[in-house]
């Protein structure tokens, strides 16, 4: 019996750390366009600056990088035969 509510209490302080983690991460969405064209552009490589969150860009020029920081944040994309890009963003806690 007493084994049981220790595994349980094990289990809830878990569950509360967790939650408290995620809160302190965000997700950051874009599009990627041609800047000429403004076309999409898939497969470009869109990062982090600083992490090893990473994303690329699916058909539509779309992108997600989930479980960023919180805070200051500065997003890269690159592409073969484009000149890299670089945004400034500011990421707000389970934002």
């Amino acid at each position: 019996m007493h084994r049981f509510r220790y595994v349980l209490s094990l289990l809830a302080c878990v569950t509360v750390t967790a939650t408290v983690l995620s809160a302190q991460t965000a997700t950051v969405r874009g599009t990627v366009t041609d800047s000429a064209s403004q076309e999409p552009l898939e497969g470009a490589s869109v990062s982090l600056v600083g992490t090893t969150r990473r994303a690329e860009t699916n058909s539509r020029g779309q992108y997600a990088l989930s479980g960023a920081p919180a805070g200051a944040a500065t997003v890269r994309v690159q592409l073969i035969g484009y000149a890299p890009a670089e945004s400034s963003v500011t990421l707000e806690d389970g934002g």
